[in-house]
């Protein structure tokens, strides 16, 4: 999968991701759209000890299920 990787202070990089796998217990999604908020722009900026190189931003998406684990109910 591809997603925008925050290597560094105003450095963002499209690459290729391993694509994840459902795990006992998880759902796994499949994110549409990402928002980015201020949070974002302060790791971003270099503002934020929090945010370190090889996080990729966004926490506010829109997604649906892609696949459940048969350990899921409900």
């Amino acid at each position: 999968m591809k997603a925008l990787v925050y290597t560094g202070p105003e450095v963002v990089l499209m690459m290729d991701m391993p694509s994840p796998t459902v795990a006992p217990g998880e759902v796994l999604l499949k994110v549409h759209a990402s928002g980015i908020c201020g949070s974002d722009i302060h790791g971003f900026l270099g503002h934020s000890e929090r945010r370190k190189p090889g996080l990729i931003l966004g926490h506010e998406a829109v997604a649906t299920v892609d696949k459940v684990h048969a350990s899921v109910a409900g």
